[in-house]
């Protein structure tokens, strides 16, 4: 473990266009002067070559303190997000996010530019990153069952409103579609990829599916999305309404 504070001189630099390259060679000091980290590691679309007019930064800290903090902040018109955590914050991260089928920090810390390294923990954690990476969610059927409940649960309160609320029912109707396709994948045993990917890689799990939910993001008729929604539901639900079925006991305390 290092003592050491670290100084700007002890960074690595990504290449990177302006005004992204301005932008990070403004934020790492204010990241060295609180923090003082242990590592640093950047990421985001824009370090994958995959970047828009509206990519952000992300900027991983790893620090030796007992807190974690997220922080936001725009820096040369550039939107930087900055997440800071001790390593034991990660592990939970780790375990967390395989269980949940979306490995968020494994992924940025084994894509991302390492730019401070002060000891091994960086190296460390990317292994297990890297681990995480390769394993899949690997729900219960308990756990399964429970997603698909609420996603039919929200179908049936579409079918409530849609005479006397057609916008309520609307809005309804989107978070079943999307609870629907995060089932999809899940019950694929397959993680969920990054939301700008979601609908391109569908098709890895089903493609009849992914034609559907481009069918249904496509359509503006609330009549033919609800089709649409349905037919979705009866291929990756089996069901489009309330069933039966029952969770395991769970001990609570009483006291």
């Amino acid at each position: 473990m290092t003592s050491k504070l670290p100084e700007l001189t002890d960074c690595r630099w990504p290449t990177l266009a302006e005004p992204y390259a301005g932008a990070l060679r403004q934020i790492i000091p204010f990241v060295l002067a609180d923090y003082a980290p242990i590592a640093i590691v950047v990421g985001g679309s824009v370090l994958r070559g995959q970047g828009d007019a509206n990519s952000d930064l992300d900027i991983y800290v790893i620090h030796q303190a007992g807190w974690r903090q997220r922080v936001q902040k725009r820096v040369n018109g550039v939107p930087i997000e900055i997440f800071v955590n001790p390593p034991a914050q990660v592990r939970r991260y780790f375990a967390d996010e395989r269980k949940a089928g979306r490995p968020i920090t494994a992924h940025l810390l084994t894509t991302g530019f390492a730019m401070l390294e002060q000891d091994e923990t960086l190296q460390q954690l990317r292994a297990e990153a890297a681990l995480v990476l390769s394993q899949r969610p690997d729900l219960t059927p308990q756990e399964l069952e429970i997603q698909r409940y609420l996603a039919v649960d929200l179908l049936d309160n579409v079918a409530d409103v849609a005479e006397r609320a057609p916008e309520t029912a609307l809005f309804i109707l989107d978070q079943a579609m999307q609870r629907m396709i995060v089932y999809a994948f899940l019950a694929a045993n397959h993680n969920l990829p990054r939301l700008k990917e979601t609908l391109e890689r569908l098709g890895e799990v089903d493609t009849e599916l992914q034609t559907l939910a481009r069918r249904y993001y496509t359509n503006p008729n609330f009549n033919l999305k609800y089709a649409v929604a349905l037919e979705f539901a009866r291929l990756a639900l089996g069901t489009t309404t309330f069933f039966e079925w029952a969770s395991e006991p769970q001990e609570v305390s009483i006291s």
